[in-house]
Parts: structure tokens; sequence; C-alpha cells
């Protein structure tokens, strides 16, 4: 658990995210300060800082996204006392104001105000109090040439992604004022939703908090990012009790959920790799049977040791050179899943890992597929009900950063 502001506490205000948290605060100037990470990290690169003026004069809004480099500011108008604009009267939403040439920077994205819609027929309007942030969001922001399973962000419009929130307004059935639901909707305070892109929360679930299994759960490793590693391994890689795997980026979301039902429930032994001996320490203590840190182990050697015959099977999350060493390794038939390329989600085109083992995918008869959690719409309240039943159970837990 870290403080986003920790010299700030008593002054600051908290809202937890999944994957993030805004944390509010007074400074010694009387602004108020308003600072948001994807994770919990205080130089989180995902970052961006709010600040308004409580004075009427000069009530401006200041975008930082970084540390300390600014977006921008424009005029907001001062209400009559002085103070900032009602929320019941303002919304807030993350657009997508620029393509990143390598890296996401400042310019590529933008906090605005913008006005509450209200719900039409078939609709509900829901106050948003969880946001997944995550990788994918990242692969979304691309030209829209580029062919992919999951659309391009639009230029000048919302980011988006899925979502919990409390509903504030509804014009369908089955779903009232209260009720909190998860589902997929554009990143504002305030958002109205199609109804058929929502699932109600039951008010059973609030029993199931004292197992550890919370709304943010629906979003995490119980959403979209368990569902993916649930759909990946039941429909690709299909393991065999013994069979030996590699998981790469084991300590992610969809890692850390694929590891653990590898081996607690089709038992599997099971290697993750990770950037950290912190995360090492993680990976064992939910029940993988090894642990690397590529960063100060020789990662093949470490394989070799592991698996000597070879792996059945590979998780990949991170793809370029850590999938050219994933062929390297893989014995006669055996089968990788292509879940994600977090090393090659920033760079240039033109840029990224030749790779040099494909040769091994004819020699070896592999197979290797990729995954998209939406190929499998029709079967995902099956899988999300699942992966909750394997939470009360014990067989799976989740890892989320609190602030």
């Amino acid at each position: 658990v870290r403080s986003a502001l920790p010299s700030e506490k008593k002054k600051s205000r908290s809202i937890i995210y999944q994957y993030g948290v805004k944390v509010e605060q007074v400074d010694a100037s009387g602004e108020t300060v308003v600072r948001w990470h994807c994770c919990a990290h205080p130089s989180c690169n995902a970052a961006y800082t709010l600040r308004k003026s409580s004075s009427a004069v000069s009530d401006h809004l200041y975008v930082t996204h970084g540390v300390g480099q600014s977006l921008g500011k424009r005029k907001a108008e001062p209400s009559a006392a002085g103070a900032s604009l009602s929320p019941t009267l303002t919304n807030e939403q993350l657009l997508f104001a620029a393509l990143p040439d390598g890296p996401v920077t400042d310019g590529c994205v933008r906090l605005e105000e913008c006005k509450i819609e209200g719900a039409r027929p078939n609709q509900i309007q829901v106050r948003t109090t969880y946001m997944s942030v995550e990788p994918q969001l990242r692969d979304r922001m691309k030209p829209p040439s580029i062919r992919s399973a999951v659309p391009p962000f639009v230029l000048h419009m919302p980011l988006a992604g899925t979502c919990i929130g409390v509903v504030t307004q509804s014009k369908c059935d089955g779903i009232h004022v209260g009720d909190y639901v998860h589902g997929f909707w554009q990143f504002k305070r305030m958002a109205v939703v199609d109804a058929q892109l929502v699932t109600r929360i039951p008010q059973e679930f609030l029993v199931l908090s004292q197992k550890g299994i919370t709304h943010s759960s629906l979003i995490g490793s119980c959403g979209s990012q368990g569902m993916t590693a649930y759909f990946a391994i039941k429909e690709i890689l299909v393991p065999k009790p013994g069979e030996t795997v590699w998981v790469s980026s084991a300590a992610g979301a969809v890692g850390l959920v694929a590891g653990q039902l590898l081996k607690r429930v089709y038992g599997c032994r099971v290697i993750g790799t990770c950037g950290s001996d912190i995360k090492c320490a993680l990976l064992i203590r939910l029940g993988f049977d090894a642990a690397v840190n590529y960063h100060s182990q020789d990662l093949r050697a470490e394989l070799r040791m592991f698996a000597p015959e070879g792996l059945h099977m590979c998780f990949d999350n991170v793809g370029g050179e850590t999938l050219d060493i994933a062929l390297e390794h893989m014995a006669h038939k055996g089968r990788i899943v292509a879940c994600g390329k977090l090393s090659e989600s920033n760079l240039r085109e033109g840029e990224g890992h030749r790779a040099r083992n494909l040769s091994c995918i004819a020699e070896r008869n592999l197979s290797v597929r990729g995954v998209s959690v939406w190929d499998y719409r029709d079967q995902m309240s099956h899988a999300s009900a699942t992966l909750v039943g394997w939470h009360i159970s014990g067989v799976l837990q989740s890892v989320e950063t609190v602030v």
C-alpha cells in the first residue's frame, strides 16, 4: 500500500479505482490539487494533475500528464460565490487528444469538462466509481488504418473501457436508480450507457466482500482480464495435469490469474517471469512453482533448468524477444497463446525485435495463436460466474493496490 501524496494525508481525499487512484488535496496556496494515477505509484507515467483555484478571480484548470509537465489550461466560469462549479452541474471526461509517437506523452490525453446528458429509452445514466486502466488502452491509441480485433480510439473523443458505477437515472426495465452495474462505457464521471452493454451487480454480491470479492473484482480478476486468462487457457492451451507452462509478465493482471488457474485448477507446473524480486515473492505466495526476475537472472538458463525437456505451453503477455525465447524452448507439439505485446506497445513503426526462431514452429509442430476476450461474448456471463466461484472457494486470489 502506497500513498500517492503521503505528505498531505490530512488534507487529502482519495477515490480508489481498479489499477488507479484519484487523490485530492489543498496545497499551501489554497488551491485544490487533484492527481490521478493509473497505478498507486506517485511517479507513475500515466498520471495527470488538476488544479482548481479557490479564487473567483483566477479559476483555471491545469492538466498534467506525467510529472510536472503542463498539458495546458483553460478558463473556467467562476460561480457567484467564487467557488468551483457544483459537481451536479458539470461533468468531466478523459479524451484521446493525440496519437502517440512512441511512448504516451503529455498531449495524448486531455481532461475536460462536459455536459451531463440524460438517459434515453433503453439507456441508463451512471456515476462511475471504478475504471479499469490497463495496457489495452495503449494498444487502442493507434491510427485507424491499423487492423485489430478491437477498434482504435477516435481522436478528440473520450477513452473507454470496463467500468463500474451506480445508476443515477434509468429508462429501461430491470435496472433501477441506486443499482450498481459493470460494463463498457466512456471514461466520464457521469456517463450515459446503453442498457445492453451493462450487467447489474446483485445485492447478494455485497456479502462476498467478506471473502475478498469486491466490486472492482468484476472489472479485474473476474472481469475482462480474468476472462482473457480463462478463455486463453480453456479454449487455446487446453492444458493437461503435469504439463509445464511459462507465464510471462506473470505479475500483471492477466498473468496473475493465468498462473493461478494453470496451477490450482489444471494441475500444471508453472514458472512465471517478472521484473522485480518483490513480484517474484508474490508469485511464489500465489502458488507458482518458480519465479524469475528477468532483470537479474539468466532467463534462458532458468528455463532450461525448470523445463529441461522443453515447455509444453507458454502464456505470453510480452511479445518481442520474450516470444522468440519461448519458441526456442518449446517442446514438440507445444502450444503458445500470444495474449499481449507489452515490450512493443510504445515502439515506433519499423522498430522492434526481429524474430529469429520462427523456424521452430514448423520444426517442432508448434501452435501459436492470439486471443481476444471479445471473441467469447456469448460465454462471458458463465466465465465471470466461474471466476467468482473460484474466488469464493479460495482457488483464485485477487491482487489490487488500494490507497
